[in-house]
């Protein structure tokens, strides 16, 4: 682990290499002395002149850090940055992360993982994998091949056959309506697809009726 500097200078030119072995060099826009996190700004990568990309880096997971230019006095005060919105942020995408990789692993079918996704758009962090299955509210369990009566109850198996409790009936009615939903709209997008005006509109054609020749 790099020696790490007991503050950086908002608007210096700082540059380290990453566990990755990854060299990054930008502007310090915020500094955290107890988290040890630095914020730096650079270039974009897609170049763009009007963007910037911003990195936050561990400091306990860098190496070679230097200090390559002083701030000018002429710098700009930055934005204030939400540091803790932006360790959530960058906390939920490795998560999600996580949750591709694992239903990957599992041999889930690309219909159940954008099925996933979709659902995971109203209900963020209450949709999690189990092996293949797709678990909503820690109360629903989707099931392959992820139709509408797939849908079922999360302890089902273990009930005995004891009725659902009101809740339980809410949610598994719930997601069965979300279920319906997406599938639905799937079947709306691939008509719409298909008709003849979308056709020719795609093509960038537009038919039109013959005229026929002038009498002699």
């Amino acid at each position: 682990m790099a020696q790490v500097s007991e503050c950086f200078t908002i608007g210096s030119i700082v540059s380290c290499v990453t566990c990755l072995n990854k060299e990054l060099e930008g502007e310090v826009l915020a500094f955290d002395q107890q988290t040890k996190m630095l914020v730096l700004k650079s270039s974009a990568s897609n170049g763009q002149a009007k963007l910037n990309d911003i990195h936050m880096i561990n400091l306990a997971r860098v190496s070679d850090i230097k200090e390559k230019k002083d701030a000018t006095s002429s710098s700009e005060s930055p934005q204030p940055l939400n540091l803790f919105k932006i360790s959530t942020r960058a906390r939920n995408q490795v998560e999600e992360k996580r949750r591709v990789i694992s239903a990957l692993k599992a041999g889930v079918s690309s219909e159940g993982q954008n099925l996933f996704l979709n659902i995971s758009k109203t209900m963020h962090h209450e949709v999690t994998w189990s092996n293949a299955d797709i678990i909503v509210m820690k109360q629903v369990r989707v099931c392959p091949p992820y139709r509408v009566q797939d849908v079922r109850v999360l302890n089902e198996d273990t009930r005995g056959g004891a009725p659902l409790t009101h809740t339980e009936s809410r949610a598994v009615s719930h997601v069965k309506k979300m279920v319906d939903k997406y599938y639905k709209d799937l079947q709306l997008q691939s008509a719409n697809a298909n008709t003849p005006a979308a056709a020719g509109n795609s093509s960038g054609t537009a038919s039109a009726t013959p005229t026929p020749p002038a009498k002699q």
